[in-house]
């Protein structure tokens, strides 16, 4: 409990010269059963209403490949409904007042240089199925509604707006370009 620390940690671990291993480690083999169950690995709960420019959560990586991984993998022989990364961003309308609300779920910002020849790319999606039963693989699937205005998708570009890849010769009865229902 810090409750008069203003500008220093509260908790400080430093390392110069960890070559394996982690700075820190939390290891959990804890049971319970259910999605949503009544304990968590960390529980990061910044509730200050006025702390309007506060982050729960902040990591800066400047060295490696990768800043954060979630590496989420799921088994088992019960029907289960699994999901790598949670966003649940609910806001409550204000009792009073006019003062508009900007709110974006998931913001990515890339801002990337190079001198030779590069790709860049606000979002890579990866989506394989493989199973012996009946599934459907999609890489997004998007619903928007509740609001005056609702739009699926809005592109903004200086160069091509929207591109459509699909390597499947179109027929009749399936692998076109677009389908519209």
């Amino acid at each position: 409990t810090a409750d008069a620390v203003t500008t220093a940690n509260v908790i400080d671990i430093s390392c110069d010269a960890l070559t394996t291993g982690s700075a820190l480690k939390i290891e959990d083999d804890s049971s319970v059963a259910g999605v949503g169950g009544a304990r968590n690995v960390v529980d990061i709960y910044q509730k200050n209403t006025d702390a309007t420019v506060a982050q729960a959560l902040s990591v800066r990586s400047d060295g490696g490949q990768i800043g954060m991984l979630i590496d989420k993998n799921a088994s088992g022989v019960s029907a289960q409904n699994a999901k790598a990364l949670h966003v649940d961003f609910d806001r409550t309308v204000a009792g009073s007042g006019t003062n508009a609300h900007n709110d974006v779920g998931i913001n990515v910002d890339v801002n990337s240089a190079s001198l030779g020849t590069s790709s860049l790319k606000g979002m890579e999606i990866d989506v394989v199925g493989a199973t012996s039963g009946t599934s459907e693989a999609t890489g997004i699937d998007l619903t928007v509604s509740g609001a005056d205005t609702n739009t699926g998708i809005k592109v903004t570009s200086n160069g091509l707006g929207l591109r459509l890849l699909n390597p499947t010769t179109s027929s009749a009865t399936g692998g076109g370009k677009i389908q519209l229902e």
